[in-house]
């Protein structure tokens, strides 16, 4: 398993509007591959997007 960064040992306000930021570039990054990306994968990604982005919304993100 390749680690990617570690969780901070305090968690903040900012350490949230930061994750939140990422999470939606992440979403971005799925949504695009919805509509480009490989065809057997497009349903999930377009999944994954639209659930990300309805919960960030949800949580007031």
């Amino acid at each position: 398993m390749i680690v990617i960064s570690k969780a901070p040992n305090t968690i903040t306000v900012d350490t949230i509007a930061k994750s939140a930021v990422i999470m939606r570039g992440d979403a971005a990054f799925f949504d695009a591959a919805a509509q480009r990306g490989p065809v057997k994968y497009r349903k999930a990604c377009r999944d994954i997007s639209e659930t990300v982005i309805e919960k960030l919304a949800e949580w007031g993100l």
